[in-house]
């Protein structure tokens, strides 16, 4: 994933040239962390608030579905090709994690009511989930290095006592992730060749 267009070619990472923004909202990222700009609004399907803010070093959130109206801003087109329109979401890009709660109140000051934002959170009430890997689908397995920092990081919080949340990997259930995303694929694959 990376963002780049035939005016201005690839955009650079504004820490290391050699590196690159993620995409797509990677320019988004990429201005924000260079302090060009102090908030940003994104799209995602796929992970593209997500890998933009962790490739520049700076805060986004992809919001649940239809939590941010995105009525203009999602094409009606996007079913075409196995994309779905409903699992693209508009979100906030910022340079500080203390500015997300602003821009989606902003964003969706509606729907920001109900979502006890505000409320101070207890860490021992927090479950932490992570996937190290999905069971039966090592078409991508996950990279040493981050199954490292996933096990270390977990393994940081359950030594904790003082605010351990629930820490559990992956229940039985990931499998149909990786079912699901095999069908999801192959409805895409077809679609495109009718």
């Amino acid at each position: 994933m990376e963002s780049s267009n035939t005016i201005y070619g690839r955009t650079n990472n504004p820490y290391d040239s050699r590196r690159g923004v993620g995409g797509s909202s990677g320019g988004e990222g990429a201005i924000i962390a260079a302090a060009g700009s102090v908030i940003g609004i994104g799209s995602d399907i796929g992970g593209s608030i997500r890998i933009p803010s962790v490739f520049n070093g700076v805060f986004g959130l992809k919001p649940t579905q239809n939590m941010v109206p995105c009525d203009r801003y999602i094409p009606e087109q996007m079913t075409e090709g196995g994309l779905r329109r409903e699992l693209a979401v508009t979100g906030p890009l910022c340079r500080y994690a203390e500015d997300l709660p602003l821009m989606l109140k902003a964003l969706a000051p509606e729907a920001y009511k109900d979502m006890k934002i505000d409320q101070s959170l207890k860490l021992e009430d927090l479950q932490v989930y992570y996937i190290p890997h999905l069971d039966g689908y090592d078409k991508e397995p996950v990279d040493g290095e981050i199954v490292n920092a996933s096990t270390t990081s977990s393994a940081s919080w359950k030594l904790r006592q003082e605010c351990a949340p629930n820490v559990s990997t992956s229940p039985k259930w990931t499998i149909f992730l990786a079912f699901g995303w095999r069908l999801w694929t192959l409805q895409a694959i077809l679609k495109l060749l009718n």
